[in-house]
C-alpha cells in the first residue's frame, strides 16, 4: 500500500490498515442500516450510531494520515532547502580561500605524519615550472633531494612533535641558486594529536643577497563536500513511542524500522551532547520552542558523527501530544568547517606575520573587498577605514598610478595575473613601495568575473636594494681606483671580476676572464726556479683563511710580459660564515725586487771582480762550519795567493793589476762547481 501511494519511507502501513478497516465497518453499519429499516426502531438507532462511530474514525485517520505526509514533506522540503543554502557559502569560502592561496608569494604545501605532500598551492608552478598535482603524494626527501633533507630533517621531525619551526634553505631550482625561509606549522586535530604539519615556503633570494628581510608564509586548505543524507522522526507523547524513517536508521547505524524508545534515542547521542538535547526536547514540550542543534552523534557501530537535529512540538488543546523533526548527517560540512576555520586561522597568521593584505574585486559594480592590512598598508586609519576605491586614487603615487591602472587594464583585456609595484603616500607623506599579485577568474566567454589578489610592502626591500647598489658602485669605483691588482672568484675558484690593474697585468679583460679558472687567467712561477708557484686562491679556499703568495713569485702575462709580485688571498664570507669565494690582492713589485736585488748583491760581492766579499765569505764560511758540527759533514778550504801581483801592480800599473784579478776570477769561476764559493 505504501509503495503504491508513493509513501516509502513513512512507515504509513498501520494507518493505512486501519483506514481500510474504518471503512469496512462503515460500508458494514451502512448495509445493517438498510436491513434494518425493515426491523424495530431501537435495532435500527443501534446500526445508525455503530455507522457514525465508524465513518467519524475513518474520518479521523484520514485527517491524521494527511497530517503526517504533508508534515513530512514539509520538513524534507525545508532541509533539503537548507542544505542546498549552507552549501553555497562553503563554496564560494572555498573558491575564496583558493583564490587567495594560490596569489600568495608563497609556496604552500601540506604533508601528513609520513611527509607525503597532500597540497601543494599554485605557486609552486611558478617557482618550480612543474604542476603541483604531479608532486601530491610524494614525500619531502623524494622532493628534496638527499642532500637538504639531512639539513631538514631534524625540523621536519620536530615539526611531527608539534613545534613550530622556522629555518632557512638554499636550493638550486632550475639551474638557479635559491634562498627560501621555511615555515613548519604542525597541524593538531581535535583531539591535540599532530597528524602533519603545514609547510611555508618564502622565497627571500633577494633579502640574502641584499640583507633583507622577505617573510611569506604557507597553509593548508581543507576540502569541502555535500551535506549527506536527511532522515524523519517523530514521537508520540501520548503513547511514548518513538517512529524513524529508514534515513534516520541509516544515520544512527541500525537496521531499518529500528524504533528505540525515548531513553535509548537520546543515549545515541555523544555524553556532552545529552544535556543540550534533553534540554531542547523540555522546553519544547514546557514552551512549544523549536530547536536546530548540530551535535556529536555515537552510531550503533561505534563511529562518532556530527547530526543536525531538528524538531518541534504539537499541542491539543494545549498539551502536547508529540514532537515531530529531522536528522541530518553533517559530519562532512562540520568537518569542512573545522578545516575551514583553521585555514583561516592560518591564513590570518600568514597576513599577520607577512604584513600581506588580501584584496578581491567583483568587476559587476560591487564594491572592492579590503582586509585590515591592505587599509595599513595605504597608511589608512583602522578606526574610520576609507572606501577601497577613494584610498586607492588617494594614496597611489601620481607617477605610479597611471601605469598602475594600465597593468590592471592589461590584465582584464587578456591576461590572468597582475604582478606591479608602485608607491603609496601615507597621510604623514612618508613614501612606501608595494607590489602586488593577483589572479583573475573568467567566465565561459572570458570576461573577468572577478580579481583576488595580495599585497605586500617592499620598502625595506628596495632600500635595501639601493644602499646595496651604491655600495657596488662606490666599491668598484674604488677598487678600479687603487693601485693594486684584485681578482675576485667564486667558490670553485673560478674568476668573477678584475679591476684595471689586474687587468694590466695579466693581459685579460674582466669579460673575457670571467668564469675561467684562476690559473688560466693569473699564470704565477717561481722567479729562481720557473716552476709553477702554488695557487693561493686553492688555498685559500681550503684553509678558510688568508694565504700569502710564495715568495719569489713572478706573474708571466697573456703577452709574455713578466712582473714580480706580492701579497695575498683571503676567503669571502656570508653572515653564516660560509665561504663564498675569494679575493686574490696583489701588485708589482719589479722593480722593488730589482732595486732589492742590486743592493743585496752590491752588499755581498766585490765590484770589481764580482766574487762575494770577505764580510759575505765569513758569513758563508761560520754556516758551513756550524753546519759541519751539527751533521759531521766534510767540507774543503783552499787558500790560493798570487804571486809576484806586487810586480805586476808595480811595473804595469793598478789598472793591470785590475784586469789580471779578474781575468783569474773568471778563470776560476770556470773551473768550480755552483754550489762552490769563491
Amino acid at each position: 500500500m505504501a509503495s503504491r501511494f508513493g509513501m516509502r519511507g513513512f512507515a504509513l502501513d498501520p494507518l493505512m490498515g486501519a483506514l481500510m478497516l474504518a471503512g469496512v465497518a462503515v460500508l458494514a453499519a451502512l448495509a445493517m442500516l438498510a436491513s434494518a429499516t425493515h426491523g424495530d426502531l431501537k435495532h435500527f438507532e443501534n446500526v445508525a450510531q455503530l455507522a457514525v462511530v465508524a465513518l467519524a474514525a475513518l474520518i479521523t485517520l484520514a485527517a491524521s494520515a494527511f497530517i503526517l505526509i504533508r508534515r513530512e514533506l514539509r520538513s524534507r522540503t525545508a532541509l533539503a532547502q537548507q542544505a542546498h543554502d549552507n552549501q553555497a557559502p562553503l563554496l564560494q569560502a572555498e573558491r575564496r580561500l583558493r583564490a587567495i592561496t594560490d596569489n600568495l608569494p608563497a609556496v604552500i604545501a601540506h604533508f601528513d605524519g609520513a611527509h607525503r605532500c597532500t597540497f601543494i598551492n599554485e605557486h609552486f608552478r611558478r617557482v618550480y615550472g612543474a604542476d603541483p598535482a604531479s608532486h601530491i603524494g610524494g614525500t619531502q626527501r623524494e622532493f628534496r633531494g638527499e642532500a637538504i633533507y639531512a639539513q631538514i630533517k631534524d625540523h621536519l621531525e620536530a615539526a611531527l612533535r608539534g613545534e613550530a619551526r622556522q629555518f632557512e634553505v638554499h636550493s638550486t631550482i632550475q639551474g638557479r641558486d635559491r634562498w627560501y625561509l621555511q615555515n613548519l606549522i604542525p597541524d593538531v586535530d581535535a583531539q591535540g594529536r599532530t597528524v602533519g604539519y603545514c609547510s611555508l615556503s618564502f622565497d627571500i633570494t633577494e633579502r640574502k643577497q641584499h640583507d633583507a628581510a622577505l617573510r611569506k608564509s604557507e597553509f593548508f586548505l581543507g576540502r569541502t563536500g555535500k551535506l549527506a543524507g536527511v532522515g524523519g522522526w517523530e514521537l508520540d507523547l501520548v503513547k511514548n513511542q518513538i517512529f524513524w524513517s529508514d534515513e534516520t536508521c541509516r544515520i544512527h547505524g541500525v537496521e531499518p524500522g529500528y524504533q528505540p524508545d525515548l531513553q535509548r534515542a537520546i543515549e545515541f547521542y555523544a555524553p556532552e551532547a545529552r544535556p543540550l538535547i534533553d534540554a531542547a526536547v523540555q522546553a519544547a514540550i514546557a514552551t512549544g520552542e523549536s530547536w536546530d542543534l548540530e551535535l556529536a552523534l555515537i552510531r550503533a557501530d561505534g563511529q562518532r558523527i556530527w547530526v543536525r537535529a531538528v524538531g518541534s512540538a504539537e499541542f491539543a488543546d494545549d498539551k502536547p501530544v508529540r514532537l515531530v523533526g529531522a536528522f541530518q548527517d553533517v559530519s562532512e560540512r562540520v568537518a569542512q568547517q573545522a578545516a575551514l576555520k583553521r585555514a583561516n586561522e592560518r591564513v590570518s597568521l600568514a597576513t599577520d606575520i607577512g604584513g600581506i593584505g588580501i584584496w578581491e574585486w567583483d568587476l559587476d559594480g560591487r564594491a572592492p573587498y579590503w582586509d585590515p592590512w591592505m587599509h595599513r598598508l595605504f597608511g589608512d586609519s583602522a578606526d574610520s577605514p576609507s572606501a577601497p576605491m577613494d584610498l586607492w586614487k588617494r594614496a597611489v603615487h601620481p607617477d605610479d598610478l597611471v601605469a598602475a591602472e594600465e597593468a590592471l587594464s592589461a590584465a582584464i583585456q587578456g591576461g590572468s595575473t597582475v604582478n606591479a609595484e608602485f608607491r603609496v603616500v601615507w597621510p604623514d607623506g612618508s613614501v612606501h613601495h608595494l607590489r602586488s599579485a593577483a589572479r583573475l577568474n573568467r567566465d565561459a566567454n572570458g570576461r573577468v568575473q572577478r580579481m583576488t589578489g595580495a599585497n605586500w610592502d617592499i620598502t625595506e626591500q628596495r632600500r635595501m636594494a639601493t644602499a646595496l647598489a651604491e655600495e657596488r658602485s662606490l666599491l668598484r669605483v674604488t677598487l678600479a681606483s687603487i693601485g693594486d691588482a684584485v681578482i675576485t672568484t667564486d667558490s670553485r675558484g673560478h674568476i668573477t671580476w678584475l679591476n684595471p690593474v689586474a687587468e694590466r697585468l695579466t693581459g685579460w679583460l674582466a669579460a673575457e676572464a670571467k668564469g675561467c679558472p684562476l690559473l688560466q687567467v693569473f699564470h704565477i712561477v717561481n722567479e729562481a726556479t720557473r716552476e709553477p708557484a702554488p695557487d693561493p686562491v686553492t688555498c685559500c679556499l681550503q684553509r678558510g683563511e688568508v694565504v700569502g703568495l710564495a715568495h719569489q713569485t713572478l706573474l708571466i702575462s697573456r703577452d709574455g710580459s713578466e712582473y714580480g709580485i706580492e701579497d695575498s688571498a683571503a676567503p669571502i664570507r656570508n653572515e653564516g660564515g660560509d665561504v663564498l669565494g675569494a679575493v686574490l690582492v696583489f701588485h708589482d713589485v719589479s722593480e722593488q725586487r730589482r732595486l732589492s736585488g742590486e743592493m743585496s748583491y752590491r752588499a755581498t760581492h766585490d765590484s770589481m771582480t764580482g766574487l762575494i766579499n770577505r764580510a759575505e765569505f765569513e758569513i758563508r764560511l761560520q754556516r758551513v762550519l756550524t753546519k759541519a758540527h751539527e751533521d759531521a759533514s766534510h767540507h774543503a778550504l783552499l787558500y790560493i795567493d798570487l804571486d809576484q801581483f806586487k810586480l805586476v801592480n808595480d811595473a804595469c800599473g793598478h789598472a793591470v793589476g785590475d784586469q789580471l784579478l779578474q781575468q783569474m776570477a773568471k778563470l776560476l769561476g770556470e773551473a768550480i762547481r755552483n754550489r762552490d764559493t769563491l
